[in-house]
C-alpha cells in the first residue's frame, strides 16, 4: 500500500511486554537504539516530504487499485492526522455506518474513513523487474550478490569502490543502499544515527477480500489487496538491530490488530501457523527525526548519500532518484532537497 501519512515515532515508551503491533522494539535494546529513540519527538521538517511526492512513479510500476482507503475505529482516530504532515484529507469524511460500507471486507467496527484517491497497491516483483530492465538499456552495469568492502579515497574524494569482485573507478559515489547505508558512509567517516525499523508482513485468504487498500490507522496496519481473495497485511516498526529475524510474536499481534476493521478472520492464534503464507519481515532504514538524508556530505566531497526514508521508500524513491541525479550532474542542490541536508537540526 502507498500511504501519504508518513509514520513518525511519536511514543517514546517501549512496549516490549505488550507485542502492539505499532511499536516495538527488544527486550534488551542496545544503547545506540535507547539514544535513538530520546531523538524521535523533533520532527519539524516534514513539509518537505510532500514536494518530493509530486513526482509520478515510472510507468513500469504496476497498481491492483486506483484508490486507498484510511480508516479509524473511532470517529476521532488517527488518520486525521494526515493534515500535520501537509497531505489533502477528503472534504467527505464518512463515519459510523457509512465507512463500514465504503469496503465489503470491513466490519461495523469502522466507525470513520475517507477515501485516498490515485492510491493503490505496488507490484514489488513488477518494480523491480521494469526498472532493472530501465536502467539497463540507459547503459548502467548492475553487479548483483557483490558487496562493497571498501572506499579508496584521495584527498576527500573517493577514487574508486572496492567490492568482493573488483575494484571501480569513480569519479563520484552516491551510498543508496537501505539500512546498510551508514556501514558504507563510516567508511568515509560520516556518522548518521540510522535505525533499521523491522516491518511484518503476511498473507492470507479473506472472503470477502477488500476492494482498495487499506490504511488501519489506530493500529498503523496496511492491507492490500492482491489476486482474487489474497490478501497481504503489514504492519509494526520494531527496533531489533539490522537482522532479519523473524518474531512470529509480531506477526501475531498484526493479525490480531486486524481483527477489529476486517472481522474475526481467525479464531485462535495457534490456527495462524497454517492459515497464513510467506510470512516475512524487513528493514527499513529510518533516522530519528522520521525525514530522509538525500545530500552531499560536503561542498568539496564527491559522495552523495540517499537513505533514511522510513516506510515511504517506493513512494519517495523516483523523486529523490530523479533529484540527486541534478545534484550529480550539476553541482548545485535542487531546491526540493533543502529539508533533506545532512547538517539539519
Amino acid at each position: 500500500m502507498i500511504t501519504p501519512v508518513p509514520v513518525v515515532a511519536e511514543s517514546t515508551s517501549w512496549k516490549a511486554d505488550r507485542f502492539e503491533p505499532e511499536f516495538a522494539n527488544s527486550r534488551r535494546p542496545e544503547p545506540s537504539t535507547s539514544g535513538w529513540v530520546n531523538r524521535t519527538n523533533s520532527s519539524t521538517r516534514l513539509a518537505g516530504i510532500s514536494d518530493l511526492t509530486s513526482t509520478p512513479l515510472p510507468k513500469t510500476t504496476r497498481f491492483s487499485s486506483t484508490s486507498s482507503l484510511s480508516l479509524a475505529t473511532a470517529s476521532a482516530g488517527s488518520p486525521w492526522r494526515s493534515a500535520e504532515f501537509c497531505y489533502d484529507v477528503a472534504d467527505e469524511i464518512s463515519e459510523g455506518d457509512a465507512a463500514a460500507k465504503l469496503d465489503p471486507a470491513l466490519t461495523r467496527a469502522v466507525r470513520a474513513a475517507y477515501l485516498v484517491p490515485g492510491g493503490g497497491v505496488v507490484d514489488p516483483g513488477g518494480l523491480i523487474a521494469g526498472l532493472t530492465k530501465a536502467v539497463i538499456e540507459r547503459g548502467a552495469d548492475i553487479r548483483e550478490h557483490t558487496e562493497v568492502i571498501g572506499l579508496v579515497r584521495r584527498h576527500n574524494a573517493v577514487v574508486a569502490v572496492q567490492t568482493t569482485a573488483d575494484e571501480l573507478t569513480c569519479s563520484a559515489v552516491a551510498i543508496t543502499a537501505g539500512t546498510w547505508s551508514a556501514q558504507l558512509l563510516r567508511m568515509v567517516g560520516c556518522r548518521i544515527p540510522l535505525q533499521a525499523a523491522k516491518g511484518y508482513s503476511f498473507t492470507v485468504e479473506l472472503d470477502p477480500a477488500p476492494r482498495h487498500a487499506l490504511y488501519l490507522g489506530d493500529r498503523k496496519i496496511a492491507v492490500s489487496p492482491l489476486a482474487g481473495t489474497t490478501t497481504r497485511i503489514a504492519g509494526t516498526m520494531e527496533l531489533s538491530g539490522n537482522n532479519r529475524r523473524l518474531d512470529w510474536r509480531r506477526i501475531v499481534a498484526v493479525a490480531r490488530g486486524s481483527r477489529d476493521y476486517l472481522g474475526p478472520w481467525f479464531a485462535d492464534p495457534d490456527d495462524l501457523a497454517t492459515q497464513i503464507r510467506d510470512p516475512r519481515v524487513g528493514a527499513r532504514p529510518l533516522l530519528p527525526d522520521g525525514i530522509p538524508l538525500i545530500d552531499r556530505l560536503s561542498a568539496d566531497s564527491n559522495v552523495f548519500a540517499a537513505t533514511g526514508h522510513g516506510m515511504l521508500g517506493v513512494t519517495l524513491g523516483p523523486a529523490t532518484g530523479s533529484a540527486l541525479a541534478d545534484y550529480l550532474r550539476t553541482g548545485r542542490c535542487p531546491a526540493t532537497l533543502a529539508p533533506f541536508t545532512i547538517d539539519r537540526r
